[in-house]
């Protein structure tokens, strides 16, 4: 099987010899592993068997099946655009395989003859994800745009995960970056505690987590079994993913800075309370501090 690209762009770092990162207590965290796509082949005997149940497909999948089994008939073979026209649940496992590999046209094609754009995957290692759950994880962006221009569910879980915890898990800044401009929260987290930041430093995803970080995602939130971003990426072994978090993590500690908490809406926009040198201070942006 095939495993969806992911952009480990800790691979792409300067030599990590010279890093050192301060030791921190590993947490025996479980690493959140990727998860397989799945290969789709149907043979020319599924056309024939599947044509004998067409009364269960509407209007024009009936048709498409129909022209299918007469070309089959007449030549022992079928037309290649009529391959896994056989069932709704094909269908719609197709779609998702779609969303996930990028392929806008066969998205758009299967949404246009109202494929469920809700369907959720049966397939090994990818159950429960929906076309946007799929296409988020894959990198997909502009699959993941026509999605949401298409109205799927913007808030969809599987397995624990949002489409913003799978653009992690894939590292995939141009999806984040889509889903963020319409409003998804960064900071949600799983069942287990797990921030996208949580899972993008665990997976090595360095871009993702410089761009998570600049969006202001939580250094110091911790999951179920107290571990907080950094320790993740050193128990994994991304050194520089590490190196970075901790830089971030002294850069709080240095300025006595806790994370930005909002107070509310102010003449200026949200108000923000932090700590500098034990003292809380109320600003309009931490990037008020000189």
């Amino acid at each position: 099987m095939e495993t969806v690209p992911s952009q480990r762009n800790d691979e792409l770092t300067p030599d990590e010899s010279n890093l050192e990162v301060s030791p921190l207590p590993s947490c025996n965290n479980e690493h959140t592993s990727m998860m397989d796509s799945r290969s789709y082949q149907h043979s020319s005997s599924d056309i024939e068997e599947n044509t004998s149940n067409t009364d269960q497909l509407d209007g024009k999948l009936k048709r498409k099946v129909g022209k299918a089994f007469k070309a089959f008939a007449s030549s022992n073979s079928y037309p290649e655009e009529y391959d896994n026209i056989l069932s709704r649940p094909e269908l719609e496992e197709k779609l998702i395989k779609a969303a996930l590999d990028g392929d806008i046209d066969t998205v758009e094609q299967l949404l246009d003859d109202e494929v469920n754009i809700e369907t959720t995957s049966n397939e090994e290692g990818m159950k429960g994800l929906t076309p946007l759950l799929a296409a988020s994880w894959g990198g997909q962006d502009k699959v993941v745009k026509l999605l949401i221009e298409k109205k799927a569910n913007r808030k969809a879980i599987a397995n624990g995960f949002s489409a913003v915890h799978y653009a992690a898990l894939g590292g995939h800044v141009g999806v984040l970056q889509v889903l963020w401009d319409i409003g998804s929260n960064i900071k949600g987290i799983t069942p287990d505690g797990s921030s996208p930041l949580h899972i993008a430093a665990d997976n090595g995803n360095f871009e993702a987590v410089k761009w998570l970080v600049d969006k202001g995602a939580l250094l110091n939130s911790k999951d179920k079994k107290g571990c907080i971003p950094e320790e993740l990426a050193i128990d994994s072994g991304y050194k520089y993913v590490a190196a970075f978090l901790h830089e971030k993590n002294e850069e709080l500690r240095m300025n006595d800075l806790t994370e930005k908490k909002t107070l509310g809406k102010g003449s200026y926009g949200e108000v923000f309370l932090v700590k500098r040198n034990g003292k809380p201070l109320v600003l309009k942006s931490v990037t008020d501090i000189q």
